[in-house]
């Protein structure tokens, strides 16, 4: 959860901790894009990789990095073939 959204106690004087806050992703409620994103997409267990994340392909329930790699093999296959040696 973002700074604007906690419910953590402010810090205390003396205890070095600088309250952070992140810029707003909308414009109508006091939200960051990282917490906006978990409500968009929702959070649960990736198919992926079985963990508990938040979702980066809905559809498909796959984090962020579990989505990428999925991705990789067509992207390196594209890369190899357009590659060309001096």
């Amino acid at each position: 959860m973002c700074a604007l959204r906690t419910d953590d106690p402010p810090p205390g004087p003396g205890d070095g901790r600088v309250p952070q806050l992140r810029s707003s992703a909308l414009l109508a409620q006091a939200i960051c894009q990282a917490c906006w994103r978990q409500e968009r997409n929702g959070r649960g267990i990736c198919s992926g990789c079985n963990r508990l994340k938040v979702f980066a392909v809905k559809a498909e329930r796959l984090c962020k990095h579990c989505h990428q790699d999925r991705l990789a093999p067509k992207l390196l296959r594209r890369d190899a073939m357009s590659f060309t040696s001096p």
